[in-house]
């Protein structure tokens, strides 16, 4: 479930405030909002079809942890690349790692309960997760704005690479 906070809440913050970072901060138009988000719509969801499938095969964990490293390259590029380009990107990137990492976390939920408790759990989930993202993009956007980008591109990173350390351990501990 950590992981799934995770995930979910800097995606949702990060691609929020992108639009104010590509504007205010890299002195773009207004108009240079539209491929870097359609970018990001388009990570989380091109490669739904085969997402499952590949989770399966190489596993929760992995999965899990690939995901979030995914999420944590791509806002961490934030502090250097700003042309439009780069950051759409960026942001397919961070579009990417949610859809692997989320639908991973999701999966191992799932795994670990029985049916009539799945829907409860997932739910819960859905909920924590949703109230974290919004949480993360006030906050985010007040460090934004009174630190710049350095914040919401660092603090972003440590909130997915966290679970990844504790995730990875678990999994080189764990029986074969």
């Amino acid at each position: 479930m950590l992981a799934a906070l995770a995930s979910f809440g800097v995606m949702v913050s990060v691609m929020n405030l992108s639009g104010y970072v590509i504007v205010e901060h890299h002195h773009h138009d207004q108009a240079d909002v539209f491929p870097v988000i359609g970018a990001h719509v388009f990570g989380m969801y091109a490669l739904v079809l085969v997402v499952g499938a590949v989770i399966d095969r190489i596993g929760r964990p992995v999965a899990l942890a690939a995901g979030l490293a995914i999420m944590a390259v791509s806002c961490l590029g934030l502090l250097w690349l700003e042309a439009v380009a780069t950051t759409a990107i960026l942001l397919f990137g961070l579009g990417v790692g949610w859809n692997v990492s989320f639908v991973a976390a999701t999966a191992a939920l799932a795994d670990c309960t029985r049916p009539e408790e799945r829907g409860k759990l997932l739910g819960f989930n859905d909920l924590l997760s949703a109230m974290l993202g919004a949480a993360l993009a006030l906050i985010g956007g007040l460090a934004l704005d009174s630190i710049g980008v350095a914040a919401l591109a660092i603090g972003a990173t440590v909130i997915v690479v966290a679970p990844v350390l504790w995730i990875l351990p678990r999994r080189a501990l764990s029986p074969a």
